[in-house]
């Protein structure tokens, strides 16, 4: 396995423009990686998750498993590498210094571009919190002989992560799962957004919750499979966009306090065909890159509550709280 066929498969899915051509692309890359995991041995650690204050970081083979999110990893390859393409323009003559916060096994979303670049353009960290994730991204580097690109791989918290320079210029971090439940995308954002030098990108750029009224199980879902399971289009009825997540508005108060609340919405009437109150998340990786419902595992909808459960003619108050785990909640006023 040389960086030249790394190099090829990464042309491949940045050229690809149809869902079927992405996933085929991404099918290439996991075969490159399996065959280096192939030849480790597994550890007991492996299936071990950390539980952060801000969300679990998942362990080494869920982390690596994220590869199999097809349409995710192709757009969040694209979009690292035109944000590149970007920085290099906005920053002329600088190297552009690269933190990738959560980088797992394999670097997935980072490593396949650097190739198609010079290392005197690129300096790259990379930082994960799981030991044995650290140890094999070190062995994958020094194997493709991308080690020239590299500043530091370490172990570290990327909740509370200090990068040691002023000129950062762009901050990769996937840690999330669907309605941002669970992982510390929220946490990890609010530490590491406010590092960026002026002009800098953090990818994705922007995570927007919406709550919805619709049908649950009449919605798109996507399991372990390459494409959302589409039972029936359900009627939906937009009740609010409760927040959007971007480098900005990560620094807001309306994250004190590690909790964000929303603005108080009346309950409609229940009807059969839209019963539930869902929470729908929207993921823009970078520019018209993007996510969208049930395109990937953290765009899938996430049903809070059915209205036949909840007072006719009360109101509502969405909770996201990510003091621990992140969660949703809800609160009731008549």
């Amino acid at each position: 396995m040389t960086v030249s066929k790394l190099s090829a498969i990464t042309k491949t899915i940045l050229q690809s423009q149809t869902p079927e051509e992405e996933v085929s692309a991404i099918k290439l890359l996991s075969d490159f990686f399996l065959t280096f995991r192939s030849n480790r041995i597994p550890q007991p650690s492996d299936q071990t998750e950390i539980v952060l204050n801000g969300g679990i970081a998942l362990s080494f083979d869920h982390a690596a498993d994220c590869l199999q999110d097809y349409y995710r990893t192709a757009r969040f390859i694209k979009g690292v590498y035109l944000s590149i393409q970007e920085l290099l323009l906005r920053f002329p003559g600088e190297k552009i210094n690269i933190l990738y916060a959560g980088c797992g096994p394999f670097a997935t979303i980072l490593l396949p571009v650097l190739p198609l670049f010079k290392t005197d353009q690129l300096q790259v960290t990379l930082i994960d919190i799981h030991p044995e994730s650290v140890k094999f991204v070190k062995e994958l580097f020094t194997t493709l002989h991308l080690l020239p690109f590299v500043d530091s791989i370490s172990v570290q918290n990327a909740i509370s992560y200090r990068y040691p320079s002023a000129n950062l210029h762009l901050v990769i971090s996937e840690t999330m799962f669907h309605a941002l439940l669970t992982e510390p995308q929220v946490a990890i954002t609010r530490n590491l957004a406010p590092q960026l030098a002026n002009g800098g990108i953090f990818i994705p750029e922007e995570v927007t919750v919406e709550a919805v009224i619709s049908s649950f199980s009449n919605e798109p879902f996507l399991s372990n499979t390459s494409t959302p399971l589409l039972p029936v289009t359900p009627e939906r009825t937009l009740i609010a966009q409760l927040f959007s997540l971007n480098k900005s508005s990560a620094q807001s108060s309306s994250f004190s306090n590690q909790e964000y609340r929303s603005a108080w919405y009346q309950i409609p009437v229940f009807q059969k065909s839209s019963p539930d109150i869902c929470l729908f998340t929207h993921v823009k990786i970078f520019k018209t890159l993007e996510l969208g419902l049930s395109e990937s595992l953290i765009t899938n909808p996430y049903c809070l509550v059915s209205i036949l459960n909840l007072p006719s003619n009360a109101r509502i108050s969405f909770i996201y709280n990510f003091a621990e785990l992140p969660s949703w909640s809800y609160q009731l006023a008549d």
